[in-house]
């Protein structure tokens, strides 16, 4: 299953804040990091945190289930946890790493065809699952997961027209 995703980096580094212009505060990354660093491996239920969310966005949409349906369940695991980490390391830089510039062009409707609306059912589904597995969960907390990942999603969504080269329509 998807339990070896033990190795995953954290999502945040101190560095990115010493940029001018980041997009969420360091109060609210930091409440961000902690949350996520209590949810990310815990399970209920015999559930880890990651399924359950694969679980949640696939009930969301009948669109989603058949993206994921595609491309199977535990590649979506993985590429869950790194979404994590790449949007929220653009919150920081608004920079876009290599990655998250492939997940871009991946995503767009030259390929995988990930329509901007679902990012939206994507952040929607993880927040109310974060809300499920942090034991310490606050409204400020499902607030400081939207604004972190925000301004990624907001990358990915205006990269959906883009040319293959991957630049913004």
């Amino acid at each position: 299953m998807l339990e070896r995703f033990v190795s995953c980096p954290a999502p945040v580094s101190e560095a990115g804040f010493e940029k001018e212009g980041t997009v969420a505060d360091k109060g609210t990354y930091e409440v961000f990091d902690r949350s996520y660093w209590r949810v990310w491996l815990r399970s209920r239920d015999g559930k880890p945190f990651v399924e359950a969310c694969l679980d949640e966005m696939i009930g969301a949409s009948s669109e989603i289930a058949s993206k994921f349906s595609a491309a199977g369940r535990e590649r979506m695991g993985r590429a869950l946890l790194v979404a994590i980490i790449q949007l929220a390391a653009y919150s920081q830089s608004k920079e876009p790493s290599d990655m998250l510039v492939e997940v871009a062009r991946r995503q767009s409707r030259q390929g995988l065809d990930i329509p901007p609306r679902l990012y939206d059912i994507f952040a929607d589904s993880l927040v109310r699952v974060v809300a499920r597995y942090d034991p310490r969960y606050t409204e400020a907390t499902g607030a400081a997961w939207i604004e972190v990942l925000t301004p990624g999603l907001e990358y990915l969504k205006s990269h959906y027209d883009a040319p293959p080269d991957g630049t913004a329509a």
